[in-house]
């Protein structure tokens, strides 16, 4: 099986995912792969990197990414996973 790595969109508004990322990892996740990651997402602060980076360690954060694996959900049952940047 083929696995899709994870790809630094610096998309990110307010380091939320955005319909960008819907529509990059949604296209992926139908592609047919046994895996698909989700970019380098920080896990505080300090691992920013940049302003388009993807964070996950607030409530707003959070809620962005359960609708972004809801939305993916609604179409493609291919396991994500996530790379963790701090």
């Amino acid at each position: 099986r083929i696995m899709v790595s994870p790809m630094a969109q610096y998309s990110a508004v307010a380091h939320l995912p955005r319909p960008w990322h819907l529509q990059h990892l949604g296209s992926m996740a139908v592609s047919g792969p046994g895996l698909v990651m989700i970019e380098a997402t920080a896990v505080e602060p300090m691992g920013y990197g940049n302003p388009g980076n993807l964070a996950l360690h607030t409530d707003a954060q959070e809620q962005a990414f359960a609708a972004l694996i809801a939305d993916i959900r609604s179409f493609s049952d291919t396991p994500l996973g996530l790379q963790l940047n701090h």
